[in-house]
């Protein structure tokens, strides 16, 4: 086992959404406070790198080629764990590797600018539905469709 990757597990731990640093983000009290607060949101009023609130940055993770396959999975289910108490998904491709998931993460996701919510989710899916500048690369399932059409 990588020395560090007990660490780093650790800080992903801590750096799940609590009570605390979700009472940052008060609920809305009537309805016009809720299209308010969603209003906000889509315009991207509060938005701040994944770091910003988090905590953790990506010198925190070792390059991959030091991890084990077992090694960079743990690291991939703890990571989405502690996002989903931020109330994120990353919408990962299905044939994407665990490999270039912890790459992604490391290189991309902690960069990404969010406005944590306190209902509903925040789906990251990296994909703008042009294939070419996807960030997913050679994973992009828009690839498939692109290719197929006449452009």
């Amino acid at each position: 086992m990588h020395p560090y990757l007990p660490h780093l597990l650790s800080d992903i731990k801590d750096a799940e959404r609590t009570g605390k640093n979700k009472a940052e983000i008060p609920d809305p009290a009537s309805f016009e406070e809720e299209m308010e607060a969603i209003e906000q949101w889509v315009s991207g009023v509060g938005e701040q790198a994944l770091s910003y609130f988090t905590g953790l940055q990506k010198e925190n993770f070792p390059p991959g080629e030091q991890l084990s396959q077992e090694e960079m999975n743990s690291v991939v289910k703890a990571f989405d764990r502690m996002l989903k108490t931020w109330n994120i998904h990353i919408d990962y491709p299905e044939n994407m590797p665990t490999d270039a998931r912890y790459k992604f993460l490391r290189n991309n996701i902690l960069e990404e600018r969010v406005a944590p919510v306190n209902s509903g989710s925040v789906h990251l899916d990296f994909c703008t539905g042009y294939a070419p500048d996807c960030q997913w690369g050679e994973y992009c399932s828009c690839r498939e469709f692109y290719n197929k059409t006449d452009r």
